[in-house]
Parts: structure tokens; C-alpha cells; sequence
């Protein structure tokens, strides 16, 4: 803020890019949801960061400047997730590697699912602020 500028001489509004399009996703296996969910905001924010910035650039344009950060944190992701607790071929091949002690450890301990995660963007939001107009 400016020597004389008192923070009512701003206004507000948030910056939110919302333009993705059909498939822009990211799916894989999933191991902690928590962990899955930081790496998938950088992965995402480095494929989109052209676009977002580019259509950030137009309020700059404007006089908006920036009041946020910009980067990962501020995208806002959809999460959908598949179990599998169904038997693969992997599975197989380890029972028979391990003589079937494999098989009696995942009878007695239990196997665990794997997840499937999809992450869908849904949206990009940061808060801009502007200088209002002298009257």
C-alpha cells in the first residue's frame, strides 16, 4: 500500500478461471489421498499454468493486481475414487514366487484395496485488488 492509501481506496473481487475442457484430468493409482492430492495440484498447475496466466494477465491489463498467491494452492480439484479388491495377475505371480507364503500373509493380515483416484480441476481462484477510481 501507498503512502495516503488507506485500504477502503481498494476494491476486490476474486480472479477464478473455470475454462477447462472435457478429459482434463488426472487418474492413477492411488497409495494417500492426502499426498496424491498436493503432487496432483503441482502436476495440474504446471500443465495449466500457460492458460491461467495468460487470462490473469487480461485483469492485470486492467489495473487489478494481485492481493494472493498464485500456484497450486488455489486450485480447487473434484475427487472421485474406485476400489479394486479384486485379485490381479500380479497377485498370482507373487504367490507362486513366494511358494504361497504370500497367500497365507494376505489371508491372515488381509489384502489391501487399491485405490483408483480421478481428479477433476474445477476451479482456479485468487483475489485481485484494484485501486477505485478518484471521484
Amino acid at each position: 500500500m501507498k503512502v495516503g492509501q488507506s485500504p477502503t481506496d481498494w476494491e476486490y473481487e476474486d480472479f477464478v478461471f473455470q475454462k477447462w475442457h472435457p478429459g482434463e484430468s488426472w487418474m492413477g493409482l492411488e497409495f494417500d489421498k492426502h499426498e496424491a492430492s498436493a503432487y496432483v495440484r503441482s502436476y495440474l498447475w504446471n500443465t495449466f499454468e500457460d492458460r491461467i496466466t495468460a487470462e490473469l494477465q487480461t485483469w492485470r491489463n486492467q489495473g487489478w493486481e494481485l492481493a494472493g498467491e498464485v500456484g497450486p494452492a488455489a486450485l480447487q480439484l473434484q475427487r472421485t475414487a474406485t476400489v479394486d479388491t479384486s485379485i490381479d495377475a500380479a497377485d498370482v505371480v507373487l504367490w507362486i514366487a513366494t511358494a504361497g507364503l504370500a497367500l497365507i500373509v494376505q489371508i491372515l493380515m488381509g489384502s489391501p484395496p487399491r485405490t483408483f483416484a480421478t481428479y477433476v480441476p474445477t476451479e482456479f481462484r485468487v483475489p485481485m485488488r484494484r485501486l477505485r477510481p478518484s471521484c
